[in-house]
């Protein structure tokens, strides 16, 4: 049986109060029912059970919370809908809807459609999906660009950009040379400009000048700091042992080329000699090198510079090494790293990222809310959904931080993860989150962020 209601067509195995919520709590207030019925969609992760929703402006798998854990609503743009077709069973039929994509694309099916009523309902179907791109090409025609994130606004390019320029400033995106990028990016490069860098001590993200870094780096960490300055160079870097090196710290390679780097860190009045310039040539045999740096952050002396006079070896003193530095040495020196969290602690750190996640749905309308999915790996939170979510997620990170503590206080002795390490975690996920943000912006609007 197949009746209207409220000038939207409904299938059987679909009662009165799901159309409801999905009107009350799915559809946004742009969107028009115009058919609904039991059904699934078929992708790359599987078969997804529930009601499928045909509005003026987008097709909805809504699974209500018993088909799932809580409500949710899965969106695919009619722009992208490639075919329309039926397969015939006994007493009723099944109505396909092919997606565009790579490979077979979604495939979306509404079942329990009665016999003989198959043309009726994918004559609609594709009379509402020629409406859709029929009114987007006559918007575009008119120089109309697609603005307002969830909801479906559209104006001239100029009014277009104004709007997400508030928006993205609202979120503190800012404007560099000829692009957007985060508050961050933007304060990395201010300092980038001043001369300084990036570095870490003792735990804690500082800025400094070069002089600087190079004065507070152990020898060991001056090793690091140089396969770094190597790495971004171009080659290949493997740390030799300390012991039995043979006159050579680091075994470089690019373009087939083996080449040993010998790395002193030495004050200013200690100049490196010739001795160790013969050490690390002698290094080049040991290692099948073609040539050789010896790197320090003092200098060399006269006996040092004759003896590297003609021979396949690099001398680098601190001005040559600082020159290096500023050519090729991001702004950045902070190898990140995700944070290490023991296995047996992994589900500590799950139930947070539930609650974190659980806070901003509440956040949220319930439109929003229907279409934030997650996914909790160890060390990787995946959370997906409209742009408006990232705001309110954004929140629920930063006010479950100061209460790392707290929830430290309630869970055994034995399994837990310091504070410091779940704080750099969630800072992270917040950063990351917040990159992806503007990603996704810009992707959605391509030609209103270019500046």
């Amino acid at each position: 049986m197949i009746f209207l209601l409220q000038a939207s067509l409904t299938i059987k195995g679909v009662d009165r109060k799901t159309v409801q919520l999905l009107r009350d709590r799915v559809l946004y207030p742009d969107q028009i029912m115009v058919c609904v019925g039991k059904g699934k969609v078929i992708d790359n992760d599987g078969v997804k059970q529930g009601v499928i929703c045909v509005t003026n402006r987008s097709l909805i798998l809504y699974q209500p919370e018993r088909w799932n854990k809580r409500e949710i609503a899965f969106d695919y743009n009619l722009i992208h809908v490639k075919d329309i077709s039926y397969k015939k069973s006994f007493l009723s039929s099944e109505v396909e809807i092919q997606m565009e994509g790579s490979g077979k694309g979604e495939r979306l099916s509404i079942q329990n459609v009665p016999r003989r009523e198959e043309e009726r309902v994918i004559g609609l179907i594709k009379k509402t999906v020629e409406e859709r791109k029929r009114f987007e090409s006559e918007q575009r025609s008119k120089g109309y660009f697609r603005y307002g994130l969830s909801l479906d606004k559209w104006d001239t390019k100029e009014e277009a950009q104004r709007w997400l320029e508030q928006y993205l400033t609202s979120r503190g995106f800012k404007k560099l040379n000829d692009r957007w990028v985060t508050a961050q990016e933007y304060f990395d490069h201010q300092q980038r400009q001043k001369g300084l860098y990036k570095y870490m001590e003792a735990g804690i993200e500082k800025w400094g000048t070069i002089d600087k870094i190079l004065d507070g780096l152990s020898p060991s960490q001056f090793e690091d700091f140089i396969g770094l300055l190597f790495k971004s160079m171009g080659y290949e870097v493997t740390n030799l042992p300390h012991v039995g090196d043979y006159g050579a710290d680091l075994l470089i390679k690019k373009s087939g080329e083996i080449v040993v780097v010998q790395v002193k860190k030495y004050g200013l009045g200690n100049s490196v000699g010739a001795p160790e310039v013969q050490k690390t040539l002698g290094s080049m045999w040991k290692y099948k090198a073609s040539r050789a740096f010896l790197v320090t952050t003092s200098g060399f002396t006269t006996k040092a510079y004759e003896q590297a006079h003609d021979a396949p070896i690099d001398l680098w003193n601190r001005e040559k090494l600082k020159e290096s530095l500023r050519q090729h040495l991001p702004s950045n020196l902070i190898q990140e790293e995700p944070v290490r969290i023991n296995k047996r602690q992994i589900p500590i750190l799950e139930k947070m990222c539930k609650e974190i996640i659980s806070q901003a749905i509440l956040y949220a309308n319930s439109q929003t809310a229907m279409r934030i999915k997650y996914e909790i790996k160890p060390h990787e939170v995946s959370v997906s959904g409209p742009p408006e979510h990232i705001p309110l997620l954004e929140k629920a990170v930063k006010e479950h931080i100061p209460t790392i503590s707290i929830h430290l206080e309630k869970l055994p002795m034995g399994y837990l993860p310091s504070q410091s390490s779940l704080k750099n975690f969630f800072q992270m996920w917040l950063k990351k989150m917040i990159s992806d943000e503007l990603e996704h912006l810009q992707k959605l609007y391509p030609e209103l962020t270019k500046i």
